[in-house]
């Protein structure tokens, strides 16, 4: 009887301890080996938000702003889109000079599925409103980026990312340079021909 009962033990401790270390190997987080040092970098963040049928899985570039002349940018409306950002404040010489550049991209290439935004950096949000007539700004606008920017590591202004459609910082410029502008607008070509063809 105790040799029945020994054997019935085994068996139950064979069966049950592949289980138990299924379950321990799913509970824990993969090690991705990068360092936090930027959005790109940095794991996905599980939380999603519902964009029609899909789940938007926010990453850590997500954010939702409020929007200059109401609403907000948010970045799960973009969802299964390049996105291309600006950040810039609105007294500053070359986010002046970049602005007609960026306004020409999001005509150009809106069609195409690419959506732009811009985030300002100043803390006064009326520094917007001459700003966009000035340039006849006709993409959206969102407020209150400061916190945002370090969050992408955007250190001085412009600065400009390039998201692909999951939404990970396919590249990055500092700084404005007109012989940037040929490489970002053949970027942007790159990345909205890969997401065609998928």
């Amino acid at each position: 009887m105790k040799m029945n009962l020994l054997v019935a033990a085994s068996a139950i401790l064979i069966v049950t301890t592949p289980v138990r270390a299924q379950k321990t190997a799913a509970a824990a987080p993969a090690a991705s080996g990068k360092s936090a040092a930027s959005p790109a970098d940095r794991p996905a963040d599980k939380a999603g938000a519902k964009t029609g049928k899909t789940i938007y899985e926010k990453k850590d570039t997500y954010f939702s702003l409020e929007k200059y002349g109401g609403g907000r940018v948010d970045l799960a409306d973009y969802a299964g889109k390049p996105v291309f950002l600006m950040f810039f404040s609105a007294h500053c010489p070359y986010c002046k000079l970049a602005a007609p550049f960026v306004e020409k991209l999001h005509e150009t290439y809106a069609k195409r599925g690419l959506k732009v935004a811009a985030i300002l950096t100043d803390e006064a949000s009326g520094a917007a409103k001459e700003f966009i007539a000035d340039y006849k700004i006709t993409f959206p606008v969102a407020l209150g980026g400061r916190a945002l920017a370090r969050t992408y590591r955007a250190h001085g202004v412009p600065n400009f990312f390039l998201l692909g459609e999951d939404h990970q910082v396919n590249y990055q410029w500092r700084g404005y340079e007109e012989e940037d502008l040929p490489v970002i607008t053949r970027r942007v070509e790159m990345t909205l021909s890969e997401s065609e063809l998928k």
